[in-house]
């Protein structure tokens, strides 16, 4: 835990094309138990299909992604989704020193995982048959960032690729350019 946020790391395998800095994964994989600890002793946990509900209504394309979670501001995430199999995600790197370091850590196989930091919402533990209590993150108030990390939490979840920027201007330059272009007339 971080200043009061969760940390959860997942594992990346990765596809690399084109200029390299647009990183497409799952972040958070549904229904999967992972052993974690928040630095009061491991416990098991799982996230519950729609948990980032409350997450993906505000403006999620400006979270930032940080290499390690107390390294640089290396991008940010373009576009948040909910899926069947969780949440996922696309980041666009920087065109900086620090993006172009996270891109090569990315293909260097430094930093093969993904790892969310967010502010849980209320989660009941429940004993399963096994004899294991999981916490069923059923509610997340926030998330904070996404960092390129070492050492996941969850494996099954992995970032999908790497790949180059669309063409042409973001929609929101696109959107002001109009504006300002029909204003000055």
């Amino acid at each position: 835990m971080i200043d009061g946020l969760y940390i959860r790391s997942i594992e990346a395998p990765l596809e690399i094309t084109g200029d390299g800095r647009t990183v497409i994964g799952l972040l958070a994989p549904y229904s999967e138990r992972a052993r974690v600890d928040d630095g009061f002793g491991p416990y098991w946990e799982t996230y519950e299909p729609g948990c980032f509900d409350r997450c993906l209504r505000g403006s999620p394309s400006y979270l930032r992604v940080q290499l390690e979670h107390n390294g640089h501001w290396v991008g940010r995430g373009n576009a948040w989704r909910d899926s069947p199999e969780g949440l996922r995600a696309e980041m666009r790197l920087d065109n900086t020193e620090a993006g172009k370091e996270a891109a090569f850590k990315i293909r260097d196989g430094q930093t093969p995982g993904l790892s969310l930091a967010f502010l849980p919402g209320l989660s009941p533990t429940i004993r399963h048959r096994d004899g294991t209590d999981v916490v069923h993150r059923r509610k997340i108030k926030a998330i904070h960032h996404v960092a390129l990390c070492q050492q996941p939490a969850y494996a099954n979840a992995q970032v999908e690729m790497v790949r180059e920027a669309p063409m042409g201007p973001p929609a929101r330059l696109a959107y002001w350019q109009d504006w300002t272009a029909r204003v000055k007339r």
